[in-house]
């Protein structure tokens, strides 16, 4: 069992990496590359939030960069280590691989779980361009010490991250001056989970649910991202009703790039 410091951080899910559509070409068991990994390669992206409906939200743009620095051997693959620079000043590190037409992100369990990403561990297949769908995930884990409703108690949760290859749309890469034809790749997210408070019989159950659209090109790499508005829906004890919240979203599109 692994402990949380609060659910709000729990729920709130982080996109990894994080038009009018046509029919893909691409049959399971072959694939572009999409996923050009090299030390050196790099990408720069402008991000906006999005709100509750999916509008951006003016004042929010930001400009935010990819570089891959290192190469490294981990759990018998061969993995590439990103940073990402944001322009607030914060980074972030992703390892990645890639095979075969596949994408592989690397988790590592923290101590502390504050997404539903942190239930992942290991080399986790995160895009799967060979076939029309796959499973990202599927795992359970149960969570002591969570505060929920002013009530500390035991959640339980499965986590479920399903994926489909979509249509082909066109993008422009801004400051290439750049059209590419672009794979659509979208992840569905399902959190379930029942919260036992402590010392009590009685159990409270939540669900999360969002939708994550990723759109790539075959030797560039992402070229645009949706993470779309989530729904949270807490179903108290009757005769109470549910409690629903809508989460904020975000999108990116690349507008400038190299690759080896």
């Amino acid at each position: 069992m692994r402990s949380v410091r609060k659910l709000g951080s729990l729920l709130l899910l982080v996109l990894l990496w994080g038009c009018a559509k046509e029919e893909s070409s691409t049959g399971p068991g072959t694939a572009p590359n999409y996923f050009p990994l090299a030390v050196g390669n790099w990408w720069v992206s402008t991000t906006v939030e999005l709100d509750t409906n999916g509008n951006e939200v003016a004042g929010t743009e930001s400009r935010d960069s990819m570089v891959i620095v290192a190469q490294t051997q981990l759990e018998g693959r061969t993995g590439f280590v990103a940073v990402t620079h944001h322009q607030d000043g914060t980074t972030d590190t992703t390892v990645l691989s890639a095979s075969g037409g596949k994408l592989y992100l690397y988790f590592h369990a923290p101590q502390e779980v504050e997404s539903p990403f942190d239930l992942l561990t290991g080399w986790v297949l995160w895009i799967d361009a060979t076939q029309a769908q796959w499973t990202t995930a599927s795992v359970s884990d149960t969570l002591e010490g969570i505060q929920l409703f002013d009530t500390t108690g035991t959640l339980r949760l499965q986590l479920t991250i399903r994926g489909t290859r979509g249509g082909t749309t066109s993008v422009t890469i801004a400051e290439k001056n750049q059209t590419v034809q672009a794979q659509e790749f979208v992840h569905t997210v399902q959190l379930q989970g029942t919260f036992v408070p402590d010392g009590q019989s009685t159990s409270i159950s939540l669900q999360l649910t969002q939708t994550m659209r990723s759109w790539f090109a075959e030797n560039v790499g992402e070229v645009r991202s949706r993470q779309e508005p989530g729904l949270l829906t807490i179903q108290l004890p009757p005769p109470l009703p549910p409690w629903r919240q809508k989460t904020e979203g975000q999108q990116s599109v690349l507008v400038n790039y190299r690759v080896q």
